[in-house]
């Protein structure tokens, strides 16, 4: 999944908007008239090229990792994950 998306940043020719489309059809006509569909602001961009950076830092992975074991006999995954 990482590798699919590095790929998708990487690649300017992909239209990253088309992974977020909804088919409008197929939902049901009380869901569609309250659907509004949103885009990639510049914000949220830049949020996401800093995971994609963070995502290769092997000791950051590797301290996740650790803590996510410790911090699980405790509490919840989703707990855990904030």
């Amino acid at each position: 999944m990482i590798r699919f998306l590095e790929q998708c940043s990487a690649d300017s020719e992909m239209d990253i908007e088309k992974m977020y489309e909804v088919d409008e059809l197929a939902l049901e006509e009380d869901v569609r008239q309250c659907f509004l569909q949103l885009s990639c602001d510049e914000d949220t961009q830049k949020f996401l090229d800093n995971c994609f950076e963070q995502s290769e830092w092997l000791i950051t992975q590797i301290w996740h990792a650790v803590a996510k074991s410790f911090l699980g006999m405790f509490m919840t995954q989703t707990s855990v994950n904030g």
